[in-house]
């Protein structure tokens, strides 16, 4: 009887650590891409019930190829989570940071009042990054990233069209010179094709 009690015990925590797995980062412990998807549907379906406009910020970390090409893995390991916390410092507690895999971390602001708020915290999360980072070993580097806004209902639709957006505007920062962050505007989709 022990051993099935056992048994069933195991397969609940397995199933439970299956389930984080499915939602969750493994490094970073921050909800990934579909978790923040999931999240980012049920957050645009709210806003357009109560008339709210949200923003989504999308971070790529500049030159990160570099770190671990040049440090190793664990180091860029090391360096993701570093960037994770401090971007999170950066947030309002309604705000949801994830990371979509690579070196792309995601931001959903909920409930912005105008677009100030939003180049506010794209601002402070500059500065953060621009901070000295410091590795385990004592090594300090430093990191950028160009970020990309998109704004809901005002340059989509939807869900797809909004991570879209954000994203065309997060490569508008790239090739603005990086270390930088860009508002999505219509004419980039057009400049795109």
């Amino acid at each position: 009887k022990d051993g099935i009690v056992m048994d069933v015990t195991e397969r609940h925590r397995a199933e439970e650590s299956l389930e984080r797995l499915s939602h969750y980062d493994p490094l970073t412990d921050l909800p990934n891409r579909k978790r923040f998807q999931s999240l980012l549907e049920l957050t645009t379906e709210r806003a357009t019930r109560h008339h709210e406009m949200l923003a989504v910020l999308l971070i790529d970390l500049d030159r990160f190829k570099e770190i671990n090409d040049s440090l190793g893995h664990p180091a860029g390991d090391e360096v993701l989570c570093k960037t994770a916390q401090r971007v999170a410092r950066c947030l309002r507690g309604e705000d949801s940071l994830a990371r979509l895999g690579g070196d792309e971390f995601v931001i959903l602001q909920e409930r912005v009042g105008d677009v100030h708020e939003v180049a506010v915290l794209a601002l402070d999360i500059l500065a953060a990054l621009a901070l000295p980072l410091v590795l385990d070993g004592g090594q300090q580097i430093f990191v950028s990233g160009s970020i990309g806004i998109s704004l809901y209902p005002n340059d989509a639709a939807g869900v797809t069209d909004l991570m879209r957006n954000a994203e065309t505007a997060m490569y508008q920062a790239k090739a603005n010179g990086r270390n930088q962050f860009s508002f999505y505007t219509g004419n980039m989709n057009a400049d795109a094709l």
